[in-house]
């Protein structure tokens, strides 16, 4: 018979099962059996539980027309070098007898060609199956043990730290290198810069992404200023661990970022209105301008939408309504906005928008809850002392009476005053994009039709907002 010869590593530094040694014995069967190997499928650092053999880059095309016209029998040096899972043993047996070959496996012995080697087989497979599920299990729970006891599992660790052994295990320690320019992440997403923003200081200061590239997205930003571990907290699954007192658990001794500085943080970018309009490119106006005659269907004013004039065509860029019609050249109100706002305001310190944090135990009741109705169906289970359960109980009990005796706090927003900076000396090193983030984030408006337009927000000294006073402009 033809034999086609299937070696599989998981890893290609296995030495106990090299591709060599698997050749070797599916050429020495081969020979003892009469049979000629015409080709082989060797598939390197490709796990048997994850990929079945179908999907394999090297085996996969085998088992497809027209090359498995070249071959009769599929083998391997044993049986979990072909698959480790019982669906695959019976897909790989149903496949073959479809098409009339056959598969069999040096090690194990295996004639598929009887009842009983077929059982056999399956038997073997549904055991390969258990060992790769027990596997998994335990590693799972090796993990979730490590996370619990604040030691770091391995693995590339998250930007800002680096490995450190202390002797009684592994944790987390500052990296020089990369804590400053997290730092400063932090700060600028606080003072009220985007993802996108940042991701592009990053880039033009030619600052390293965590994978070692040189190009950022807002998405790497995003995940690295929403990661627990900044605030040196222990992670699994993407939820911050905790003890049985309900305290996240350290996995650092000093952490990136100090846990009030970490809530600030995150305060800062629940509080963020997404706009459509803040991206590149986006009209200065888009999401200021309104018409003044109009309102959609849902009651809010109908906002006038930026118009690039193309090619050859004579009309000028503008601004236009959907709804009537209406159009204002797109220069014309720009300037207009922009001259009267710094008129108002561009004089004034550019205030900093600080959001003091909200105060909420909310999150942390619900974890001792949880934690509790786990105790209590453990003891009902038998795994575990009743004497124990009820030391736990009571220690999560007077956790839950502190958290909900403590006052709680709506996010609080407020404004600081020392950028060292006035709006026009800070509108000087703004691009259009961030201009028009600007007017947005601070809420100036603007309503136009045939008659004229005016600003219909102001500042108020008071608040150190803008607020619905008019500028006072005059239809032009």
């Amino acid at each position: 018979m033809k034999v086609l010869g299937a070696v599989r590593l998981s890893n290609d530094t296995d030495t106990t099962t090299s591709p060599e040694g698997q050749r070797a014995q599916i050429e020495a069967w081969a020979q003892s059996k009469g049979h000629e190997v015409v080709a082989w499928a060797e598939d390197t650092d490709v796990s048997a539980r994850k990929i079945p053999p179908a999907k394999r880059p090297s085996l996969g095309p085998w088992l497809t027309s027209p090359r498995s016209d070249v071959w009769e029998i599929l083998v391997c040096a044993k049986q979990d070098r072909l698959f480790r899972s019982a669906a695959d043993f019976h897909d790989m047996t149903a496949w073959c007898v479809k098409h009339g070959k056959a598969w069999a496996s040096v090690a194990e012995n295996i004639d598929l060609s009887n009842a009983a080697g077929r059982m056999f087989g399956g038997m073997l497979a549904e055991i390969g199956q258990f060992e790769a599920d027990r596997t998994g299990e335990r590693c799972r729970e090796s993990a979730d043990r490590l996370a619990a006891l604040g030691r770091w599992r391995g693995g590339k660790a998250p930007y800002g730290y680096v490995p450190q052994d202390t002797g009684q295990g592994w944790t987390l320690a500052l990296d020089s290198a990369t804590v400053g320019t997290v730092r400063q992440m932090a700060e600028r997403a606080i003072a009220g810069s985007s993802n996108g923003q940042i991701a592009r200081w990053l880039t033009a200061t030619g600052v390293g992404t965590p994978r070692g590239g040189c190009s950022w997205t807002p998405e790497i930003v995003r995940v690295m200023l929403r990661s627990p571990a900044l605030a040196g907290w222990s992670v699994r699954n993407g939820k911050i661990v905790r003890d049985a007192g309900g305290s996240p658990v350290m996995i650092t001794a000093e952490p990136v970022l100090s846990a009030d500085k970490w809530s600030e943080l995150q305060a800062a970018l629940d509080s963020r209105r997404q706009n459509h309009a803040e991206r590149v490119g986006g009209h200065l106006l888009l999401g200021v301008a309104y018409c003044r005659q109009c309102v959609k269907p849902n009651g809010k004013p109908a906002p006038l939408y930026g118009h690039n004039a193309q090619g050859r065509s004579k009309m000028a860029s503008n601004y236009r309504c959907q709804v009537c019609g209406y159009s204002v050249r797109k220069e014309l109100l720009e300037a207009t906005v922009i001259e009267r706002v710094m008129q108002s305001i561009g004089a004034k310190p550019l205030p900093r928008k600080v959001t003091i944090p909200a105060i909420s135990h909310t999150a942390e009741l619900a974890e001792i809850d949880a934690r509790m109705t786990d105790i209590e169906a453990e003891v009902a289970s038998g795994d575990m002392p009743a004497r124990s359960a009820g030391r736990m109980l009571a220690t999560l009990e007077a956790k839950r009476d502190v958290l909900a005796a403590k006052p709680q706090r709506a996010a609080v927003t407020t404004w600081a005053y020392d950028t060292g900076q006035t709006v026009s000396q800070h509108w000087a090193t703004l691009d259009s994009e961030a201009r028009g983030r600007f007017l947005r984030t601070w809420e100036v408006r603007i309503t136009a039709d045939r008659k004229g337009y005016k600003l219909v927000t102001g500042w108020d000294d008071e608040s150190g907002s803008f607020t619905a006073q008019a500028f006072g402009l005059s239809t032009p």
